[in-house]
């Protein structure tokens, strides 16, 4: 018997509200931030993975690869060393 690595859909679920947080966070970074510019474009990342995400949580995609759960673990923790710096005031 071989056990099941897919993440579940509960896991899912928590993987795509915190996406959905850090974008709605990232978004609130000032533009005068040196890291306005970085946080746009991890915000379209972040986006994206959700995308792909919702798609194969309704069937409309291939079941989540392993590949696609990296890059998403790696945008969250991108995400929040950005809100981190900026919290601290680092450039």
């Amino acid at each position: 018997m071989t056990a099941d690595t897919s993440p579940t859909t509960r896991d899912q679920q928590a993987r795509a509200e915190l996406i959905q947080l850090l974008v709605e966070r990232l978004g609130r970074i000032s533009a005068d931030s040196p890291w306005a510019y970085k946080a746009s474009g991890l915000r379209g990342s972040l986006l994206r993975c959700l995308d792909q995400l919702d798609a194969q949580a309704r069937g409309d995609a291939m079941p989540t690869s392993e590949g696609l759960l990296q890059q998403s673990d790696w945008l969250i923790e991108y995400g929040f060393e950005i809100l981190e710096r900026v919290a601290r005031g680092h450039a």
